[in-house]
Formats: structure tokens, sequence, C-alpha cells
């Protein structure tokens, strides 16, 4: 009966991919799980399997008592007919046995033990491969789709689920239909891992690329960022380690042939291929192509906040489709992008230069025309910008020259601040 059981150890672990000393463990342990259901939890047996003869050895511990009546437990007379006249009342004795003795049951239940840390071994295994794999690539065969998603036979023994969610808009599924998909998850189950897949994350558009591009894969074009709206359009931030190489027109690929396949794989979803840069306003710039800025201008550089300057008849592109140009180079750079057209912004400028001006700062004005000024709401020079010649006559002791005077000292002071 042993060679019947130990036969199974070469054939295992050689099918299973597993490692041989761990076959044997879990023989060991899986015979003396089959004896302890005879004899009880209590009894103590020791398995050796051989690694190299395959022989098994099992022995089993005795305690010397009067009459040996227990579980466990040997009568003081047969010991010493065993064991010699020296043994002693109490003494632990270690009696061999072989696996034949327990019978054939104890052999199948052995075999069925066997094969259950196997199949968990192997689910483990598979688990932790996969759990490698996050952020790579997989594909496989739907096998079906229920309301929550599309099942995927990864292998024989792994299978992958695509949430409806995951997967891109008014993109159809079918049985039989090869899909690829990128790793974002991996969850045990009884029947092994079923790995979770995505085609709407940024990482699938980046392996595609990977895949697509020898360059990539090469280390010396770099992706840095990736923004996209799954179905729909795409921007991917792309940057040379190797000054040689243009790294737009690697992915792009000759007439577009590097993109399209990529296109393809994302079921028509547009893709702006941008080189990134380490500058923000150009970086800025790029990202909100296709449409052409005059300049960009950081607002705050720790909220990264930004005003993209646009040409008047290349807002609507830089905008785009219900927002969606500024919004995916929003995502793809993490600035705040804020779209000005150029008269916009020249009087954001104007009112930042006069907001911290205040009257007092103004030379050739009389200290009474100041003061009265302050006391009829004029404290800087925003607020006289705000007024008309007219309206500055309307005040107390103004007069045509006088206001004159005013708007010719604000202009002064303008000039000198920049």
């Amino acid at each position: 009966m042993s060679h019947e059981v130990v036969a199974l150890l070469g054939e295992i672990a050689q099918e299973r991919r597993l490692d041989k000393k761990f076959v044997i463990e879990a023989l060991e342990e899986s015979i003396l799980t089959a004896i302890k259901k005879q004899f009880g939890s209590k009894a103590e047996f020791e398995v050796k399997v051989c690694e190299a003869s395959g022989e098994i050895s099992i022995v089993q511990k005795l305690v010397v008592t009067e009459d040996g009546s227990g579980s466990g437990e040997i009568s003081l007379e047969e010991a010493k007919k065993q064991f010699g006249k020296d043994v002693k009342l109490g003494q632990k004795i270690t009696v061999p046995r072989s696996l034949e003795e327990f019978g054939r049951t104890a052999v199948m239940v052995s075999k069925q033990i066997l094969v259950q840390k196997i199949r968990e071994k192997e689910k483990e295994i598979l688990y932790q491969e996969f759990l490698k794999k996050k952020g790579e690539i997989v594909s496989g065969t739907i096998a079906r789709a229920d309301r929550f998603g599309v099942y995927v036979n990864i292998s024989n023994r792994v299978e992958g689920f695509l949430p409806y969610r995951e997967g891109i808009p008014k993109e159809k599924y079918y049985q039989g239909q090869v899909l690829k998909g990128v790793v974002i998850d991996v969850e045990s189950t009884r029947k092994g891992p079923r790995v979770k897949i995505s085609r709407t994350h940024p990482d699938f558009l980046k392996k595609l690329f990977e895949f697509e591009v020898p360059e990539i894969l090469q280390g010396l074009v770099e992706i840095k960022a990736v923004a996209r709206e799954p179905g729909d359009r795409a921007k991917i931030a792309v940057y040379s380690v190797d000054e040689k190489i243009d790294p737009v027109g690697a992915c792009v690929g000759v007439k577009g042939s590097r993109v399209q396949a990529v296109v393809r794989e994302l079921q028509g979803e547009k893709i702006d291929v941008v080189q990134w840069s380490p500058n923000p306003e150009v970086f800025i710039a790029r990202a909100l192509q296709p449409a052409q800025v005059s300049k960009v201008v950081i607002v705050d550089k720790e909220e990264r906040v930004a005003i993209a300057v646009i040409p008047d008849d290349q807002r609507s592109l830089a905008i785009g489709k219900e927002g969606q140009n500024v919004r995916l180079a929003a995502r793809l750079t993490r600035w705040k992008i804020d779209i000005k057209s150029l008269e916009q912004y020249q009087k954001i400028e104007r009112e930042r230069m006069t907001a911290g001006i205040s009257v007092d700062e103004l030379e050739g004005i009389t200290p009474l025309v100041k003061k009265t000024l302050k006391e009829h709401g004029i404290h800087t020079v925003r607020d006289i910008l705000a007024r008309t010649t007219e309206q500055l006559m309307e005040l107390p002791g103004i007069g045509a020259k006088k206001a004159d005077k005013i708007f010719k000292a604000v202009k002064n002071r303008l000039e000198q601040r920049g």
C-alpha cells in the first residue's frame, strides 16, 4: 500500500508544478491525519517519507502501563516481551508500524487529504502569481456573463472577471471572444483565484503602448502620465531619455501605425500624444493641444493653479466638447487650468497690479486731495480707475485739473511698478 501512495509523489509534483519537498511533507501530514482519525487526536504517531526511496516510516509512541488498556498504552508484560526486561512503568516506547496495519481505508483517506492539500497549495500559488501581475495585461476567452459583469477563462484554473463599470462604454461582448484587460485586483475564492480586470483603467492604455512601442520597453521612452475618458478620448504624456529620439513620434509610429493599434483595441478612443516637460507652463500648453496657447501663467504654485491664455479663435478647441479637452489636460498635468482670452487676462493683470497700490503712494497729489479721496471710499488705485473724470470732479474741491493730476499720478505709479 505504501508504494501505491508514494507513486503519487512524482506524478503530482510534475503535473502541478509543485516542489517535491512540499508534496512529501503534505503526504506525511495526510497519513498522520488519516491515522489519527482511527486512533484519536491524542494518539502519538510520527510519519516520515524518504525522498530518495519513497519508503514510509511510521512509529507510534506508547506509554507503558500495568494493563495497557487505554488508548496509546502498552501493558508492562507486552512491553517486556517486545523490548526487554528493563522496561519500566510510565516509560514511553517507540513502536514501528506499517501503513498496511491501518487498512485500506487509511490509505484512501490519506489520498483524499493529500489531494485537498495539493489543491489548496495550488490555489495559493496561483493567487500569489496573479497578485504579482497587478498592473499587467492578461487575456482570456469570454465564458459567460451575468448582470454584474463578464467572466473570462484566463487559464484552466484561473477565472477573470470584468465588471461592466470597468468595461469600455458601448462595447459589445460575446461568448468565445478574446478579451484583454489590466489586472486591478485578485480575489481568493473556493474555486481558486478570481482576477479582476479593467479596460478603463489608465494603466490599460499605458500597457498597450508598452506593447506597441519597443522604445518604451527598452527604457528609452517613458510614459509620464495618462488621462482617459474611456471609449471617447485620452491624453498621454511621454518623455525621451535620449535626445535623439522623438517620444511623440515613437509612440505615434509611421503613418500613425502604433497609436492606431491602441485605438483599435480601445474601440476607437481618440488619443492625443503630447511631450512631457518638467516646466509646468510648457507642459500645460502642450496638454491643451490641439489648441494653440499664447501663454501659461502660474497663479498658485502650491495649490497648482494656472491660467492658460488662449486666442479667441482657439478657445473652443482648448475647452473642447463639454469641457473635455481642458478637463483631460488638467488630469494629465494635475494642475487646475483656467482658460482665459487675452482681453480677460489683461483685465485680471490690471486688477492684480492695481489692487495693492494705495492712494498714499501716489506722487504729485496733495495730502488734502488724498484725504478727500479716502473720505469718499477711494483707498486704492483700483478704486480710482473704477471711476471716470466726471465722477472724480463730483468730489468736494476736485476740479478738472486735479482729476487729470490724479489719473496722471496713477499712470506714473503703474509705470514705476511695471
